[in-house]
């Protein structure tokens, strides 16, 4: 039996220009890959403040109806820039250190509540450049009230984020 060496002698293997090519198309999905994980990454920190900013939103929401006698003391253009003085409400810990706790009014609390909310583990530590507005929409404008009741509050929580390139 005879082997044709013709064939033979041309199918033994890839050329260079072959490998060349196969290593370029790797490499390009190689780098798609790392794109998207660096994508992926970057929506799960997002996703990581918005959740972090519902919480917050949500906790003063419930602060807010807790205290429904603050009157107009909730509204806020941004963030204090320090905890207010006042200690209304206190952790077991800050008994110990301060003794009871105090008796506040319902505008004291307001301060104290959006204190805790901007300052403490809140919209200022936790998000990056954490900011919290509360705006009324009045619905009585005949009033000298700022924000009357039974008018919606809004909470508005904003962060900075990398930008998109």
């Amino acid at each position: 039996m005879r082997i044709n060496n013709f064939a033979y002698r041309y199918s033994r293997g890839m050329t260079l220009i072959e490998v060349m090519v196969a290593f370029v198309i790797v490499s390009i999905g190689l780098l798609g890959i790392a794109a998207l994980q660096t994508k992926a990454m970057q929506g799960t920190i997002d996703n990581q403040y918005r959740t972090k900013a519902t919480d917050l939103a949500s906790s003063l929401a419930d602060r807010m109806r807790a205290n429904p006698l603050a009157d107009n003391s909730y509204i806020i253009t941004n963030c204090p820039a320090a905890v207010p003085n006042t200690v209304c409400a206190m952790t077991p810990a800050q008994v110990q250190s301060h003794g009871d706790t105090i008796n506040c009014t319902n505008a004291q609390m307001a301060v104290f509540d959006i204190g805790e909310i901007c300052l403490s583990n809140g919209a200022s530590d936790a998000l990056p450049e954490g900011d919290i507005v509360v705006t009324c929409a009045d619905a009585d404008g005949s009033d000298v009230d700022v924000c009357s009741a039974g008018s919606p509050l809004t909470i508005n929580i904003t962060w900075s984020t990398k930008s998109e390139t």
